[in-house]
């Protein structure tokens, strides 16, 4: 079976351009193929004449992101023409990503999982790989989308920061464990892939706000931030690189992250993926480099990246990839080596997801699988509120609420003491309670 992967991604590497190289390490936005206009319904459609100039004519390999309140069919609809194009244009099979943080919570009238800190309260590994189980059948299998961008294996060690919700916590261990977990749920239904984020430390920026640089002694990082990212990456197939900094070098273009410790250390062989714009924020956010053509460059030459979100100005994208490589243009050009490492991971990737098998066709949903997939939504529903109840009993055991007759009880307003972890945490506990469990909660254990 290895042979005959080697022998379809060999097959293709021989058949594209450098050209249609650059584009299989182009991930383009959903937004810059739809229709401005809205249908009756009030949900956008799927441009075929953008669709065929970005796949059709320019090879773009990857696309990502939702329209407004597309439901499986939509997807499976649009992928269906997206695939079709790049087959009669003799160009290999788009892979379509999109968040998955929580379920197919981007997949209208799918059943959401829980957020993972609520699957972190359950210290449960079976409650996290059935999460991701569920996530990947509403996102792959029904939707026909092959790759999710979860789980976040980032230490919420920042109580300032905006998306905490997103993580497992702030344990190493717990991170760890429900991380690979989530993705081995994925990764059992066929052609799922996970995507762990955010590589290194993009959860603890320094003064809470999004996308702030991080600081980080080199022994705090190692000990505690590297852990789960030690567990997983012999395991997941992809991994999403961060937005910010660390120790003042952008994660995107960081010779010392995404080689030496992500390919050298941890020896993760799968394929990178930038986070939104990361070649255009080293240009015009950390500002290290003077035009867009050298962040491509720098990215290049310091990183790992083997695609780029790029996601929305192919053509510059393009010029600058191909003036990396051309030795008019630089003193020390990139060897097309460096391109066609990634070329030949990107297609790996690929295959694993069964899009290189020549039998692969992306089809429209049957009235079968509307039906079951209908009839299923009520267990569905079941097991994602059985996930998040026993989140919430550990919830309600940490606060030591008095357990009489088999039965935990309180009512807001008596006295609760939760860990002393920080200052507020009784006051934005207690609130918590209220709000969601509309000021009484009881339940059996």
């Amino acid at each position: 079976m290895g042979t005959e992967k080697d022998t379809l991604v060999e097959g293709w590497m021989d058949r594209l351009s450098l050209r249609d190289k650059i584009g299989q390490t182009a991930q383009i936005d959903l937004s810059e193929l739809l229709n401005t206009n809205e249908e009756e319904d009030g949900r956008v459609t799927l441009n075929a004449k953008r669709a065929q100039y970005y796949f059709g004519e320019l090879g773009i390999g990857s696309v990502l992101n939702t329209a407004k309140d597309w439901r499986a069919v939509d997807y499976r609809n649009a992928i269906q023409v997206i695939q079709d194009i790049a087959r009669k244009s003799g160009r290999p099979p788009v892979i379509y990503g999109l968040d998955s943080v929580h379920g197919a919570n981007y997949v209208w009238g799918s059943i959401m999982t829980p957020q993972p800190i609520n699957l972190a309260a359950t210290f449960s590994e079976v409650i996290a790989f059935e999460a991701g189980k569920m996530a990947a059948v509403a996102t792959t299998q029904q939707a026909g989308i092959s790759w999710l961008f979860a789980p976040v294996l980032g230490l919420a060690w920042q109580p300032s920061w905006a998306r905490v919700y997103e993580t497992f916590g702030e344990d190493p261990l717990v991170v760890a464990n429900l991380g690979l977990a989530i993705i081995q749920g994925i990764q059992s239904v066929p052609n799922a892939s996970a995507c762990a984020k955010h590589f290194l430390a993009y959860s603890n920026p320094s003064h809470g706000h999004d996308r702030e640089p991080t600081h980080i002694p080199t022994r705090i990082l190692y000990e505690y931030f590297l852990v789960p990212w030690r567990k997983v990456a012999k395991e997941v197939l992809t991994i999403m690189e961060s937005y910010t900094d660390l120790n003042g070098v952008p994660t995107v273009a960081n010779h010392d992250t995404l080689r030496r410790i992500l390919r050298d250390e941890l020896e993760f062989e799968g394929m990178l993926v930038t986070d939104y714009k990361e070649e255009e924020n080293l240009f015009n956010f950390h500002h290290i480099t003077r035009t867009y053509p050298e962040a491509v460059y720098r990215t290049l030459q310091e990183g790992s990246v083997d695609m780029s979100m790029v996601p929305l100005s192919m053509e510059p994208y393009f010029d600058a990839m191909l003036q990396a490589v051309d030795p008019n243009s630089n003193e020390r050009p990139i060897d097309t080596v460096r391109i066609d490492e990634s070329v030949r991971r990107i297609l790996r990737f690929k295959q694993q997801a069964g899009l290189l098998d020549p039998s692969y066709r992306a089809t429209p949903m049957s009235p079968e699988e509307t039906e079951a997939m209908i009839q299923n939504r009520k267990q569905e529903r079941e097991d994602a509120l059985e996930m998040a109840m026993q989140g919430l009993v550990q919830l309600v055991i940490l606060f030591h609420v008095k357990a009489v007759g088999g039965q935990l009880i309180g009512k807001v307003g008596d006295p609760i003491k939760t860990f002393p972890t920080d200052p507020q945490s009784d006051r934005l506990w207690k609130m918590y309670l209220k709000v969601v469990l509309n000021g009484q909660y009881s339940k059996s254990v």
